[in-house]
């Protein structure tokens, strides 16, 4: 049954190709001269039906067997010695499939060529089940050589009439069917239970390794994110075998770890990861520190970034110090592990402290300018000497210059380069005037008062000087006018000095 189910021969089938094979190979002339011989007096034995020897006997049952008779071999050939073999093996099993006492339902079941079953990919268990109850393995019935009792499940009755016998025969079946049912049923659910078990187990180990590839990726690329939810907190994360008991999460694990980027054709060659960062930290930085892991997390450009976990926080600064003091010529960079978190705040607080020096650089850059232009505007207001002691002079003038009295009278004052006139007169009133002249030129000046009032009066100079003044009282007014080149209010002149830089000269009125 088991041939019939697999299609499978029997290895006498096969020793038999070959010797008919070599028989052919010596009626060629091919092999050894002995051979060729006894295979030529063989053949006149046969030819006289003189068969002496065993080999010689079963030659002829296999020959017979298959159909072919003695002597008509000849003309025989390979495949259609394979096809009669094939024949006779089909009926040899036939027949006793037919006549089984073990498995009387498989005739029923049995169909030409390989079972449906055998050609999907399974696993290798279920077509085991499948094959067992088809072959009848699992069938109780099938155990005819046992006792009446543990066999099929017939019930027997000693008393009773042959048709009760034979219906309680017949309930007797079909109870053997139903838990034969019963269980390939259940055998085929949790085979079925199994196989989803399976694949619910391998979704979830790739989403894993999905996850370890993403956070990888992250963590190289500056992105790596953490939970700090309570539910993420309370869950306890996995535990390495170097694990201390305060390595619980992402916190405390990156206290220990340093990021060290370094170009990737100056960590080319032999050794391994850990022995090129044992060596870096003990030739170059002169360190003697524990390393518990090496695991390179990224590669950008020509940069390779590893991960290095150390024994305690206290030998992590006691690197990164030794790197500062490395200075440029260690072309390698080390810094802390630090989380997303961290990373953002610090660019922000970069950012701002640029700013902040953009800001007092503009304003720096402000007051300068206003400096400059501040003494810009005092230098530009230097008096000469000569200036100076022309001001004090009409300021000698004018408070020199006063009196009381009634009437009218005039004042007039000429000369060239500067000159000064003053009066006075009596009365309940009083006046006080002065005047200045620069130049070439003449100036005159006129008023007239009465009674215990005021006057006021204005006069100018021809030239490059002028003057001005006025009072006012209960009585009259009265002024007086100069033909020249300014009259009526205060001019002013500028000139270049011997220094080169420009001054303005303020001119002033007298009264």
């Amino acid at each position: 049954m088991v041939r019939d189910e697999l299609e499978r021969e029997k290895m006498g089938a096969r020793a038999s190709k070959r010797a008919w094979k070599f028989e052919r190979k010596l009626e060629e002339g091919k092999g050894g001269k002995i051979a060729k011989k006894c295979l030529e007096e063989m053949k006149d034995r046969w030819k006289k039906e003189r068969i002496i020897g065993r080999w010689e006997q079963e030659r002829r049952d296999y020959l017979e067997g298959i159909g072919v008779e003695m002597g008509r071999e000849e003309g025989l050939t390979e495949e259609a010695l394979e096809y009669k073999e094939k024949a006779k093996q089909r009926q040899e099993g036939m027949g006793k499939i037919m006549e089984s006492k073990y498995n009387r339902w498989y005739k029923f079941i049995r169909k030409e060529g390989i079972p449906d079953y055998l050609k999907k990919g399974w696993e290798e268990a279920r077509w085991s089940r499948i094959a067992r109850f088809r072959l009848g393995n699992e069938i109780r019935e099938g155990l005819y050589w046992g006792k009446e009792e543990e066999s099929a499940g017939y019930i027997r009755s000693e008393k009773g009439s042959t048709g009760q016998k034979e219906g309680m025969e017949f309930r007797a079946k079909v109870t053997v069917e139903k838990e034969m049912l019963e269980k390939l049923i259940r055998d085929q659910t949790k085979e079925t239970l199994r196989g989803l078990k399976k694949e619910i187990k391998d979704q979830r180990e790739e989403i894993e390794s999905l996850k370890r590839k993403i956070r990888k990726l992250e963590q190289g690329a500056g992105k790596r994110k953490r939970d700090e939810s309570a539910q993420s907190r309370g869950r306890q994360d996995e535990i390495k075998w170097w694990s201390d008991d305060d390595e619980r999460n992402d916190d405390e694990r990156r206290k220990k770890n340093i990021i060290i980027r370094i170009e990737r054709n100056r960590w080319m060659g032999k050794g391994t990861n850990w022995e090129k960062v044992r060596q870096l930290l003990s030739e170059e930085l002169n360190l003697k520190v524990e390393m518990k892991k090496v695991s390179v997390i990224g590669l950008r450009g020509e940069w390779l970034t590893m991960l290095v976990r150390l024994g305690s926080e206290k030998e992590k600064w006691r690197v990164l110090d030794a790197r500062r003091r490395a200075g440029s010529r260690l072309k390698v960079k080390m810094d802390e592990d630090k989380s997303v978190e961290r990373r953002i705040r610090e660019g922000e607080e970069k950012k701002k402290r640029k700013e902040r020096r953009e800001e007092d650089g503009r304003i720096t850059k402000g007051s300068e300018e206003d400096e400059i232009a501040s003494e810009l505007e005092k230098s530009l207001l230097i008096e000469t000497e000569k200036e100076k002691k022309e001001k004090t002079k009409a300021d000698s003038s004018s408070s020199s210059s006063s009196g009381s009295g009634s009437g009218s009278g005039s004042d007039s004052g000429s000369g060239s380069g500067s000159g000064s006139s003053s009066g006075s007169r009596s009365g309940s009133g009083s006046r006080s005037g002065s005047g200045s002249g620069s130049g070439s030129g003449s100036g005159s000046r006129s008023g007239s008062r009465s009674g215990g009032g005021s006057s006021s009066g204005s006069g100018s100079s021809s030239g490059g000087s002028s003057s001005s003044g006025s009072s006012s009282g209960g009585g009259s007014s009265g002024g007086g006018s100069s033909g020249g080149g300014s009259s009526g209010s205060s001019s002013s002149s500028r000139k270049k000095d011997r220094r080169g830089v420009f001054s303005f000269r303020q001119g002033r009125n007298t009264l």
